[in-house]
C-alpha cells in the first residue's frame, strides 16, 4: 500500500497512546517504488499548466509500508489540532464536519476507518437521531471511546445511549428491535428465528432515554412500567425476570456467542478485504474473536496481520465518505459545509441512520448509475478548489503508484490544465477503489 501525503503540520503532535501492535505489515510490491515526497507533491513541476518554474525533484524511496499502531482509545474529534470553524453550523453539520476533518488530518487512519466501520454498522436506523444530533454524540461518546474494547462492553453501551433508546422506542413491535439485535448486531440473519427476535425485544423493553429532570446515568433510564414482564428465552437459553437486568444479560450473552464471532467476522472482512471474502479470511477473524472473547483490539491485530489483505489492493470501490476523505488526505486539504453535502449527495450522509441490513458496503451500491454524476462532479469540484496545491503527475505516482493503468496517467498527462488533470485523476478507476 502506497503511503498518502498528509498535513505533516497536524501530525507531529500524537493524538493517540499507542498499543502494541507490531509496526509492520506484511511487505507488499510496492516496497522500493520510488515516490515524490510530499513537498515536492505540493510545490509541483513546471510541465504543467501554473505549476511554479522549479526543476524536477529527485524521486524518493520509502521503506517497507507500516500499520498505524492499534490505540487503546481513539481522541474526540474535537480533540485535532487547528479544528476545522464550526461557527454558525448547527449541531449535525458540526459533529458531521468535527468528525470528518479528524479522518482527514488523523495521523492513524486505520484505526479511523475501525471506529467507521463500527459506527456504520451499530448506528440505529433512525434518519431523526442524526437530525437531532443523537448520531454525532453516538460516535463520541460510544464509537470513540470503545472501539478497540471487548464487544460485549461496546454493544452495551451502543444499546444504553439515547441514540439507540429512541429507536428502541420508536418500534411499536418488538421484533423489529429484535431483530436489528440478533440479525445486524449479533449472530447474523441465518441464527435464531421470529421467536427469539420477539423475546429479544421484550428483554430490552423499557430501555429509554431521559426526559428533562429525569434521572438518569449518561442520558439511559429503565423505566419499570414499560418493561415486559416474565422470562425470556432466546436460543434456548433463559434470562430471568430481573428488569433492565434481563436485557443486560441478554446483550453480553449474545455478544459471547460463536455465531456472532461468525456474523461479525464475516463484516469485518467484507468491510476491509473485498465484497466476497474467502472463508478461510473469516474463520481467521473468527477464531480470533473468540479467542479473546470479543476483544477488539486482538481481532484488529488479526484483520491487518491477513496476508489477503495486502495481496488484494484496490478489491473495494470507495464510499462516498472514503473518497472525499482520501482526495483530501490526499491534497492536504480540509473539508467544508460543501463536502458534507456531496457526500450526501453521492448517497452517504455521513451520520445518517442505516437500514435493518446495517451500512451497505458493496459495490453495486456505490457505482448505480444514479450516484455516478454527483461522483463525478465532487472531483471535479474538488480538483478545481485545489488545483494550485499539488501537481497532478506527480500527485498520480504519489497515490496510486504502480497500480494507475496507462489509460489514466496518460488522461492525467494530456489533460489541458491543472484542474483537468487533477479531477481526472480523482475520478479513476484506480483512485476510486481501495
Amino acid at each position: 500500500m502506497v503511503r498518502l501525503p498528509t498535513g505533516v503540520a497536524y501530525l507531529d503532535r500524537p493524538t493517540e497512546d499507542p498499543g502494541d501492535l507490531p509496526a509492520a505489515a506484511p511487505e507488499g510490491p510496492d516496497r522500493a517504488l520510488p515516490l515524490p515526497t510530499p513537498v515536492e507533491v505540493l510545490r509541483g513541476r513546471p510541465e504543467r499548466q501554473g505549476a511554479p518554474p522549479r526543476s524536477a525533484p529527485a524521486p524518493q524511496t520509502p521503506g517497507a509500508p507500516r500499520v498505524q499502531d492499534i490505540p487503546r482509545r481513539l481522541p474526540r474529534p474535537d480533540a485535532a489540532a487547528t479544528p476545522v470553524p464550526l461557527a454558525g453550523l448547527g449541531p449535525r453539520a458540526a459533529e458531521a464536519l468535527a468528525w470528518l476533518d479528524t479522518m482527514v488530518i488523523s495521523s492513524r487512519p486505520f484505526a479511523e476507518r475501525w471506529a467507521a466501520f463500527w459506527h456504520d454498522l451499530l448506528l440505529p436506523p433512525d434518519p431523526e437521531a442524526a437530525r437531532l444530533g443523537l448520531a454525532g454524540a453516538f460516535h463520541r461518546e460510544v464509537i470513540r471511546p470503545l472501539a478497540f474494547a471487548p464487544y460485549g462492553t461496546l454493544l452495551e453501551a451502543a444499546y444504553r445511549h439515547p441514540a439507540q433508546t429512541r429507536a428502541l422506542n420508536a418500534h411499536a413491535a418488538p421484533e423489529t428491535a429484535g431483530t436489528i439485535l440478533l440479525d445486524t448486531h449479533t449472530i447474523g440473519p441465518s441464527a435464531g428465528n421470529a421467536p427469539d427476535r420477539r423475546e429479544a425485544g421484550l428483554a430490552l423493553s423499557g430501555w429509554r432515554a431521559r426526559r428533562p429532570g429525569e434521572p438518569s446515568v449518561g442520558g439511559f433510564r429503565f423505566d419499570e412500567s414499560l418493561h415486559a414482564p416474565g422470562v425470556r428465552r432466546v436460543l434456548g437459553e433463559i434470562h430471568p425476570a430481573a428488569g433492565e437486568g434481563q436485557g443486560r444479560s441478554l446483550l453480553r450473552a449474545l455478544a459471547a456467542r460463536p455465531e456472532t464471532a461468525l456474523h461479525l467476522a464475516g463484516r469485518i472482512a467484507r468491510h476491509f478485504l473485498a465484497d466476497a471474502p474467502n472463508a478461510r479470511a473469516i474463520e481467521t477473524i473468527a477464531d480470533a474473536w473468540r479467542a479473546s472473547r470479543g476483544d477488539l483490539a486482538h481481532v484488529a491485530r488479526t484483520l491487518i496481520a491477513l496476508p489477503a489483505l495486502w495481496a488484494q489492493p484496490f478489491a473495494k470501490l470507495r464510499s462516498p465518505r472514503d473518497l472525499a476523505v482520501a482526495a483530501l488526505r490526499g491534497l492536504s486539504a480540509r473539508p467544508d459545509v460543501e463536502t458534507l453535502r456531496a457526500i450526501e449527495e453521492m448517497g452517504q450522509p455521513i451520520h445518517g441512520g442505516g437500514d435493518l441490513g446495517g451500512a451497505d458496503d458493496l459495490a453495486d451500491t456505490w457505482a448505480a448509475p444514479g450516484r455516478l454524476p454527483a461522483r463525478l462532479a465532487f472531483c471535479l469540484r474538488t480538483a478545481r478548489a485545489h488545483a494550485g496545491r499539488a501537481d497532478p503527475d506527480l500527485l498520480l505516482r504519489a497515490l496510486l503508484g504502480p497500480a494507475a493503468t496507462g489509460t489514466s496517467a496518460r488522461l492525467v498527462a494530456e489533460a489541458p490544465g491543472r484542474p483537468e488533470a487533477l479531477a481526472l485523476l480523482l475520478a479513476s478507476p484506480e483512485f476510486n477503489r481501495r
